[in-house]
């Protein structure tokens, strides 16, 4: 209790935006640790319809590619890229700030799902052999249609409108 305190101390004594871009970078990887919690508490792989599980068969490559995702956000996110003069590159930092937020909230899905998944696989099936997964193809189409309508649309069109928005508002002629 004493160092979360004293860590608490230290973010409120943080310049404004690196302290925004901490509390960012913590909420990623808490609900990072949650799906991943949640989905070795209940045990239920064989429902699982990530293609990386599909390809590979392992869940250690699903680990392995959620830590190298939160890790590259989170390292992006303080080192954004710069133009050539050295300034920010807006549109590449507000894209970074998205894909947490989004990040973020696609694990927390995630997390929730095993556990409703879970909760609901109890309450109406006797057996684990009373319900067979989705074969790999129609599990990879699912989720490729899950991850474009919930992750790749909005993030394309937060970024066209923000592309859009500095073209007309914050590049001087």
């Amino acid at each position: 209790m004493r160092n979360f305190r004293k860590a608490k101390t230290q973010i409120n004594k943080m310049n404004p935006k690196n302290r925004i871009k901490v509390m960012l970078v913590i909420a990623l990887w808490m609900a990072c640790l949650f799906d991943i919690v949640t989905f070795f508490m209940l045990k239920k792989q064989q429902f699982e319809i990530n293609p990386v599980y599909l390809l590979t068969g392992s869940v250690f490559f699903i680990i392995l590619f959620k830590l190298a995702t939160n890790a590259g956000l989170s390292w992006l996110l303080f080192n954004p890229s710069k133009r050539k003069d050295g300034s920010p590159n807006h549109k590449w930092a507000y894209l970074i700030v998205l894909c947490v937020l989004y990040g973020f909230i696609l694990q927390s899905l995630g997390g929730y799902s095993n556990m409703a998944t879970s909760g609901e696989y109890e309450a109406t099936v006797g057996t684990p052999q009373e319900i067979q997964p989705m074969q790999p193809v129609e599990a990879a189409k699912t989720y490729g249609s899950i991850v474009s309508i919930l992750y790749v649309l909005p993030v394309l069109l937060a970024f066209f409108s923000f592309y859009l928005w500095e073209k007309m508002y914050l590049i001087e002629d």
